[in-house]
């Protein structure tokens, strides 16, 4: 596959707006008929970004492709993020944090979707960790 330019800002707003409007494209296990009808929001949204003209244009397998990534990329930010709040004793983080695109984002994708029920995924926090209560 032929790399095609850098996604812009711009294309990035629409492709959380695109996953925000279709939280159920979030789960792994989908199907057979799922299947269909999610490749058909990707090929949908491909072309409807690509019309827009407000960055490179990508296929719906490129667009699938930069949200894997970018998705991945946001994570491993945040988790620096939270180390370097833990090493600097809960103050300020010495690194850069999060945008608030990328805040939405991981917002959206730390959560596992079950049709209409969310759960926190194991190890990713969009939120900040609460106190831990005592034992007893």
């Amino acid at each position: 596959m032929n790399r095609s330019g850098r996604t812009t800002k711009k294309q990035f707003e629409e492709l959380l707006h695109f996953v925000q409007e279709n939280k159920h494209i979030l789960n792994f296990k989908l199907k057979p008929t799922e299947v269909v009808t999610v490749n058909s929001l990707w090929n949908d949204f491909a072309t409807r970004i690509n019309k827009k003209n407000i960055g490179p244009a990508k296929t719906s397998s490129q667009w699938k492709q930069v949200f894997t990534e970018w998705k991945a990329n946001v994570r491993r930010k945040a988790r620096v993020v939270e180390q370097s709040r833990i090493q600097t004793g809960g103050g300020p983080a010495n690194s850069t944090g999060l945008n608030p695109i990328e805040e939405q984002l991981l917002a959206l994708t730390s959560k596992i979707y079950f049709g209409d029920s969310e759960i926190e995924e194991a190890g990713v926090s969009a939120s900040a960790p609460a106190a831990a209560s005592p034992p007893g």
